[in-house]
């Protein structure tokens, strides 16, 4: 969010004001109306002060100005800016160089403490957000402190000399409330008129910190000073007078319910307004950030379309000397094309006839394989089926002499029956061995 004080820095401000200075007599209500917003706030007044401040810095900035005095230029501003003749204010020809000059320094006096409580203030927020506190109460100050209204009766028939920009009231007139706060006492003895004095010295130090300026805050610590806190409460104030002046107390009335009540839900509105102020404040800060994203954004879419358009022209004419370089390459390609063709026809052609040739070849060599191979399966067949008969054979003569064999053994079993029944010594004996061999000789 734009600071108030920078509103000056605007191009659109920075003209009007320049034509203020070349015209400080014509009627500029209609462009106010146009770059201001509602009324003239304390951070714009200070933009202003500042910008009289460097008049004589930039002077080529204010061509056509009619005076180069910063007082009276500031004086021309702000006449202008508050309302100027609708106002019935006091124009800067009309009040003269030396109410122009007052006024002027008065408001630098209150440059300087506005730029000091802002810098404090903006410290205070760094410290906040690092230490991961909240900082809205100071975001909501920070605001208050800029959103002042300047009063119209700087440029009135007062005496503007004595007043600082968005005060509101003199420095002076501060201490007179308090001073005179308390009950209306007789007048001092002699012999106590300089502790009297005294006293009036202490309420007249007290009272100032309750200006909006001089009570500004503690040089030891950040914050504003607690005595501001009472500087619109008159009660209080008649009681810190009687204190001092050691005089009895302000007897106060007690309130009555209806009043109780009603400052409760005072005090409940001036809450419900300082968070609707806070969440007021945060979405004016986002809506700001959004406006300057925005035209960030916008600002970033023209460069990047002229960059886009930069690099389209560039690519439509590379796009052409690459269509040109294509189209040559297309040419010779083609005309190599046709030579591959031709050779690749060519190759073909004693391919096919190779693999015809080589069909032929190995179809002999399929069937002279073949041949072979029925050739070594018949030779094969032939001298098994010769095994098989000489296997014939041979069991054929194997059982011709099984059955010889049990031919003898029967003749061999007979005899012996015959031996046994005879029962001649050692016959017996050969038979055995007889018999053992026949049957050696059959198992072979």
């Amino acid at each position: 969010m734009e600071a108030h004080e920078d509103w000056a820095k605007r191009p659109e401000v920075l003209e009007l004001m320049r034509l203020m200075l070349a015209y400080p007599e014509a009627d500029h209500s209609a462009a106010v109306c146009a770059v201001l917003d509602g009324p003239i706030l304390l951070g714009h007044a200070v933009g202003v002060c500042r910008a009289a401040k460097q008049l004589n810095k930039c002077k080529s900035k204010w061509h056509g100005a009619t005076t180069t005095n910063g007082g009276v230029a500031y004086h021309i501003w702000l006449y202008h800016f508050l309302g100027g003749a609708g106002a019935k204010l006091h124009a800067a020809h009309v009040a003269g160089a030396q109410r122009s000059k007052a006024l002027f320094s008065a408001a630098v006096r209150e440059e300087d403490a506005f730029s000091a409580r802002v810098r404090t203030l903006l410290k205070t927020i760094g410290r906040a957000a690092a230490a991961g506190q909240s900082t809205a109460f100071v975001h909501k100050e920070l605001a208050e402190l800029r959103s002042k209204i300047v009063p119209l009766s700087l440029l009135q028939w007062s005496d503007c000399g004595t007043l600082a920009v968005g005060s509101g009231a003199t420095v002076a007139a501060a201490p007179s409330a308090i001073v005179a706060a308390g009950p209306s006492p007789s007048p001092p003895p002699a012999e106590s008129e300089k502790e009297w004095r005294q006293q009036t010295a202490l309420l007249l130090a007290f009272a100032m910190g309750t200006h909006a300026r001089l009570g500004e805050g503690y040089a030891s610590r950040d914050g504003p000073c607690a005595v501001r806190l009472v500087a619109r409460n008159e009660d209080v104030l008649r009681q810190i007078a009687a204190h001092v002046r050691d005089l009895p107390p302000h007897i106060l009335a007690p309130p009555d319910r209806e009043t109780l009540r009603l400052r409760r839900l005072q005090w409940q509105l001036e809450q419900e307004l300082r968070a609707e102020r806070s969440a007021s404040e945060e979405l004016r800060v986002q809506l700001a950030d959004a406006g300057r994203e925005r035209a960030r954004g916008v600002r970033r879419e023209e460069l990047a379309a002229a960059a886009l358009e930069q690099a389209l022209k560039l690519a439509r004419a590379q796009a052409e000397a690459a269509a040109k370089d294509i189209t040559k390459h297309n040419r010779q390609l083609r005309c190599e094309n046709a030579h591959l063709k031709a050779l690749l026809s060519a190759e073909q052609r004693a391919s096919k006839r190779s693999l015809a040739n080589m069909e032929v070849e190995h179809s002999e060599e399929l069937e002279r394989h073949e041949s072979e191979a029925v050739a070594r399966l018949r030779e094969q067949e032939h001298e098994l089926r010769e095994y098989q008969l000489r296997m014939h054979v041979e069991r054929n003569e194997a059982q011709q002499r099984a059955a010889d064999l049990d031919v003898q053994a029967q003749k061999l079993s007979d005899s012996l029956e015959r031996l046994r029944s005879t029962s001649k010594s050692g016959l017996l004996a050969e038979v055995r061995a007889a018999i053992a061999r026949l049957q050696a000789s059959r198992f072979e």
